[in-house]
């Protein structure tokens, strides 16, 4: 399984990075039809946002979280990191699971789960937008204080423009 390595702030207590896992180490059956949907809809680049419907998608619905892209102002190639995050549309699974639901809510923003829950989404989603191909993640739900809780999810990109990753979507499944 490989790490992603997230920066550690000074005087920060001590976090687990967030483990990225293989496409191949996929096996929830929902997390393995959002991949077999991304994958039918890329051709050649990032797979349109336009290609993102709700109707073709509605049994995955429940699971889907959409993370829009906030990239600094004039930066239409995405040549620098993106400035933040910001829910699109949280499945009803995850609003359960994390006892919320963040739809509007900007990553950078969110201090309910504690200060590193910002950072390590930040970082991740960054890598996601850098990497441009979809990842895959599992583990526990550490991060939002339910380390009894398990997920496995797998991170699309798509894009607006062609070049750079303006919108994230997420298949996750809890157990």
């Amino acid at each position: 399984m490989n790490v992603v390595e997230i920066r550690q702030p000074e005087a920060a207590p001590a976090r687990q990075p967030i483990h990225v896992k293989s496409i191949s180490e996929l096996h929830q059956p929902i997390v393995l039809a959002g991949l077999a949907y991304w994958e039918e809809n890329v051709s050649e680049g990032l797979p349109s946002i336009r290609l993102i419907d709700p109707v073709r998608l509605r049994t995955l619905l429940s699971h889907i979280v959409l993370i829009d892209v906030i990239w600094p102002e004039g930066d239409e190639a995405g040549e620098t990191a993106p400035a933040d995050f910001q829910y699109r549309l949280i499945g009803q699974e995850s609003a359960e699971v994390h006892d919320i639901n963040l739809t509007g809510k900007r990553v950078s923003e969110q201090s309910r789960f504690g200060p590193r829950y910002s950072e390590v989404m930040m970082d991740f989603y960054k890598f996601i937008c850098v990497k441009k191909k979809p990842v895959a993640s599992g583990g526990t739900l550490d991060i939002i204080g339910k380390d009894f809780r398990e997920f496995e999810g797998l991170y699309m990109p798509f894009t607006r423009y062609g070049g750079r990753v303006d919108r994230i979507m997420a298949v996750v499944a809890y157990f």
